[in-house]
């Protein structure tokens, strides 16, 4: 049996990784602790909200990390770049995905090099979701007692409160990430380049084509050079 040759290439910067996985504890605490504090009694949630608020610091913080990262990162898959479709194989990467999804993993996953290209512009929509609902954490977090039970009874937008809006963004964004890890679990079952891994090491592994058809669609190498294969 004849080897299959592989590459092992380091996609994700230290940064990226580690902003990564503070969004991930970030965004989860926040979102469990949202959730008791809206079943806990007054009495007993004041852990819960220290947890929550801190939570929705670190989320802040981080969320602003990434967000420069997208303009000055070193690495290819740093920057907001990676993320939209400006080229003609990202926006067959987008078809293909849709095909792959449609199928529940039954076609072939196509190849790309950095960013998953249908959930790329769905990553950068969601730093602006994020961006929404600490902006109204922190608003809600800073006002009077007083001042926060006026929010809750007057509707700013489309009928609904400020509080109410920070609990839709809240649903939306624990919907987005349990589609997230739902589609990483896929890839990796599904693909090779060790998708879950690649978050915690940086690097994903590549079969190299032997013919045209090894792939679905050829894979962009972009080395630290510059260069590309």
């Amino acid at each position: 049996m004849s080897a299959i040759p592989i590459q092992r290439i380091r996609i994700w910067s230290g940064a990226l990784r580690l902003c990564h996985w503070l969004l991930a504890v970030s965004l989860l605490t926040a979102l469990v602790t949202g959730w008791m504090l809206g079943h806990e009694a007054q009495q007993t949630a004041a852990t819960s909200r220290d947890l929550h608020l801190t939570a929705g610091y670190l989320l802040g913080l981080t969320l602003v990390a990434r967000i420069v990262l997208l303009f000055i990162g070193r690495a290819p898959a740093d920057r907001w770049r990676d993320c939209l479709p400006l080229t003609r194989q990202h926006w067959l990467g987008m078809r293909d995905m849709l095909i792959f999804y449609a199928s529940l993993g039954r076609a072939p996953l196509p190849g790309y090099y950095g960013h998953n290209p249908l959930w790329g512009p769905v990553y950068l929509l969601t730093f602006g979701v994020l961006t929404a609902a600490v902006a109204t954490g922190l608003v809600l977090a800073s006002a009077e007692p007083a001042l926060r039970l006026s929010l809750a009874a007057t509707p700013c937008w489309l009928g609904y409160s400020l509080p109410e809006w920070h609990s839709v963004l809240a649903l939306i964004l624990g919907g987005f990430a349990a589609l997230h890890v739902a589609s990483v679990f896929l890839h990796d079952a599904r693909g090779t380049t060790s998708e879950i891994s690649a978050m915690v090491n940086g690097h994903k592994i590549f079969l190299l084509p032997r013919t045209p058809q090894d792939l679905t669609r050829p894979i962009r190498i972009v080395r630290r050079n510059g260069n590309t294969e």
